[in-house]
């Protein structure tokens, strides 16, 4: 990505959040800016087309205001494309869903009108949301989870989706590093801040954690590894999971 469109992509999407308030549109811009995730998610094209995407954990919407503002500028195209990259998503409803009150306040007065944002649990959730969504995204979300509860969650996204749905999942590499060590300390001042200063955290190895999505029913593919890219100080890993009995043909869009 060139810098003048990253410059545009991330002041647009953070402008979106003005009215949500100060602290909405500077956290925007930093989160943006500075988390290598959302340039990979377009350089990677690990977000299909999807008539339905359900973002668990989803925070204030950042995701939703990204794949907005990269589609028109793709759509436009007043700054070059990169030409080996593919187009950003076409997706037809956004559904967030966060345990945050302040980050779905926060993503209710901001995001585009393709996107929804609710307040719920997302260790609790049943198949009823899943089971049209063609795409679900967990990003920086399993490790705040027990393990137990982990496991159920993933289980239910695995039943829930249609034969063709995508899970994409980042995840921090447990494995006992530097990198691990940074990703879980900023894990633990996320929790404070949010409130949770005791709450514990549950990593995994990498390797767990696509045994554990092979024991559910995926095939899992790792689209970026930050420990080997050096894209970041940390470890965290981008996997996208399929299910095994996926059809070849995905529902009309």
């Amino acid at each position: 990505m060139t810098a003048t469109l990253q410059r545009r992509l991330v002041d647009e999407a953070a402008a979106l959040f003005r009215p949500a308030g100060h602290f909405a549109w500077r956290f925007a811009r930093g989160k943006l800016a500075q988390d290598p995730l959302f340039a990979t998610l377009l350089r990677t094209g690990a977000i299909p087309d999807a008539s339905c995407l359900v973002d668990l954990g989803c925070g204030q919407g950042l995701l939703a205001a990204w794949i907005h503002v990269a589609r028109r500028a793709w759509t436009e195209k007043p700054d070059p494309w990169p030409t080996e990259w593919p187009a950003p998503p076409k997706v037809g409803t956004y559904l967030g869903i966060d345990q945050s009150r302040h980050d779905i306040a926060r993503a209710q007065r901001a995001l585009p009108a393709f996107a929804r944002s609710f307040r719920g649990d997302v260790g609790t959730l049943g198949t009823t949301l899943l089971d049209r969504c063609d795409v679900t995204t967990l990003f920086d979300v399993l490790q705040y989870l027990d393990p137990a509860v982990q496991e159920k969650l993933l289980a239910a996204v695995h039943a829930g989706q249609p034969p063709w749905g995508v899970l994409l999942l980042r995840v921090g590499d447990g494995a006992s590093s530097m990198a691990s060590r940074r990703v879980n300390a900023v894990d633990l001042v996320v929790c404070a801040v949010r409130g949770h200063p005791r709450l514990r955290l549950h990593h995994r190895p990498v390797e767990q954690w696509i045994a554990l999505l092979g024991r559910i029913g995926f095939t899992v593919e790792i689209l970026d590894d930050e420990r080997e890219t050096g894209s970041s100080k940390f470890a965290n890993v981008l996997l996208r999971a399929s299910r095994i009995d996926a059809e070849a043909t995905p529902a009309v869009r």
